[in-house]
């Protein structure tokens, strides 16, 4: 190869190299996710709507079968 077309290849590379880093730098970064959410429907106590604390636990389960997909935290 002839040093017009080192000089090219080189160069060709370097704008690569370069213009991937730039749009690596410019991706949008995720924020964090908090541990809050809403719920969406009705708690009761004794029959009637309750508005205090509670403790809730949730697991994930299959459609299929309702077995646990992974154990409950505590």
């Amino acid at each position: 190869m002839s040093n017009k077309t080192w000089l090219a290849s080189g160069i060709t590379v370097a704008f690569v190299l370069a213009l991937m880093a730039g749009l690596a730098a410019a991706a949008p970064q995720a924020a964090p996710l908090g541990s809050a959410f809403t719920y969406q429907g009705r708690l009761l106590r004794d029959e009637s709507p309750y508005d205090g604390t509670c403790n809730l636990r949730f697991g994930l389960r299959t459609a299929l079968t309702g077995a646990p997909i992974s154990a409950p935290r505590p």
